[in-house]
């Protein structure tokens, strides 16, 4: 499936804006930026076992969903047709890509600035996990990834190791002429030419209450701190502005409805696959490229967020006038699928022939759906680098469930009650039973009851 069809739309309309009776009334766009994002994908070098429906009450298929192999397959499509359309473009990772799989186990930040190196991103916000280990494994990371980090409400000057790093700033200046696009400075090493675009990244303000390796890093209140950047770049002469946000989507249009002069704000930490995907039984999660009112009601905000587990991407258009006004802002949530499906869930009755085709049939006329192969390379790159270790830790199978146990973080997400996760009260089982072992009561003298677990560091299902 092309990842362009449903934008076609925009490149027809966008002349379109304000169209009334007159043809005076017409407005052409000064610029139009086309934007791949992700965020949250949590270590998931590899896909994620998962399943949809086709259609609402239809068959329920068993696949796999991501992985960063077939990521950067399906960024490197959009890349290559926004290149085709001499549209300029920017990759974006909206933050958390730390943690999630024994792969960050094993390797901690190594492997991710490894991998994400290979993804060519224009840039990265700094999410909450990044700070789960200590200031100096997350400079070692900054340092080595081959992209600007960004953080704007975060002071990091006073910390041992983060006040050294060379690739860490509040936001990045991209220039533009036609689809060529450069890393710049300052406003002022862009040509006469050229359309300056600025990515601005904002962090949880409160990040030290839900981390426990900020150091000596100090933080600042995310609206506050964003308004005074976006004030200082326009006094520069920046008028398209970008947020690269790790708060959530709730705060994201906290933050658009607080502030003027965010065009979009492409977003993370939420987890939130924006669009209805109720026909795919994945929910309807909010609208995608959401319009929200600026705090002078005159301006709108663009917001964005594409899922976790590196099992989506976000593709929008936007378009702005001559003034840096935001005209327009179109695009959708993709499903990245293999193309191996099955009856059941243990994944033993794999589709065949007129079965196969008719959720190849269904996929080819679902825009928030798509089958996309692997980059061979990076698949090396994984299997041979940090697959042997983490088969070797996982070690062997000892046991199989009879049918998916759920997990959601929130209860009645996703179709679960009021209890949420299923896999939680398991692992909090387990505690207990681990607590309750003789060698451990001996130490402790007590007998345990209670076992209480952060649904969200369960992170996933059981297939």
């Amino acid at each position: 499936m092309n990842f362009t069809k449903s934008l076609l739309v925009l490149s027809i309309g966008v002349a379109m804006v304000g169209c009334g009776s007159d043809s005076d009334d017409i407005i052409v766009p000064d610029m139009t930026l086309r934007i791949a994002h992700v965020n949250d994908t949590h270590s998931n070098f590899d896909p994620v076992k998962s399943s949809f429906t086709m259609g609402a009450d239809g068959k329920k298929v068993y696949n796999e969903f991501g992985g960063y192999p077939r990521l950067l397959k399906a960024a490197d499509d959009i890349k290559a047709g926004a290149k085709a359309d001499k549209e300029p473009l920017l990759f974006l990772h909206g933050g958390d890509a730390w943690q999630g799989t024994a792969y960050f186990k094993l390797n901690e930040g190594a492997a991710n600035a490894d991998l994400l190196s290979q993804m060519g991103l224009d840039a990265m916000v700094l999410g909450n996990h990044e700070f789960d280990l200590d200031t100096d494994k997350l400079a070692s990371f900054i340092n080595t990834v081959s992209f600007p980090v960004l953080a704007n409400n975060m002071d990091a000057s006073k910390d041992q190791y983060l006040s050294n790093v060379d690739n860490l700033y509040p936001y990045q200046l991209f220039a533009f002429e036609g689809s060529e696009k450069r890393a710049i400075t300052s406003v002022s090493d862009a040509s006469d030419d050229e359309k300056v675009v600025a990515v601005i990244g904002v962090v949880l303000g409160d990040m030290p209450t839900i981390a426990t390796g900020t150091g000596d890093v100090t933080f600042s209140d995310q609206i506050t701190a964003t308004q005074a950047t976006i004030n200082d770049l326009k006094t520069k002469g920046v008028n398209k502005i970008i947020v690269l946000s790790h708060i959530g989507n709730a705060a994201d249009k906290e933050l658009a409805a607080n502030t003027t002069g965010i065009d979009i704000i492409v977003g993370g930490h939420s987890h939130t696959l924006l669009g209805d995907f109720t026909d795919l039984d994945q929910g309807n999660n909010g609208i995608y490229a959401e319009m929200i009112p600026q705090k002078d009601k005159v301006q709108k905000t663009c917001v964005v967020q594409a899922g976790q587990y590196a099992e989506a991407i976000g593709d929008v258009d936007v378009s702005f006038d001559i003034n840096g006004n935001l005209l327009s802002c179109v695009g959708n949530n993709t499903l990245l699928s293999n193309d191996e499906f099955y009856h059941d869930s243990h994944r033993e009755h794999q589709m065949m022939s007129s079965d196969k085709d008719d959720v190849t049939s269904f996929i080819d006329n679902n825009d928030k759906i798509t089958i996309k192969d692997e980059d061979i390379d990076l698949r090396t790159r994984i299997d041979a680098t940090y697959k042997p270790a983490l088969e070797a830790a996982y070690g062997d199978v000892v046991a199989a469930a009879p049918t998916e146990i759920g997990h959601e973080r929130r209860p009645g997400d996703a179709g679960t009650d009021k209890h949420g996760s299923d896999v939680a009260p398991m692992i909090a089982q387990g505690m207990i039973y681990w607590a309750n072992q003789q060698s451990v009561a001996t130490v402790t003298g007590k007998n345990v009851q209670i076992g209480l677990v952060g649904a969200g560091g369960v992170r996933t299902d059981i297939a």
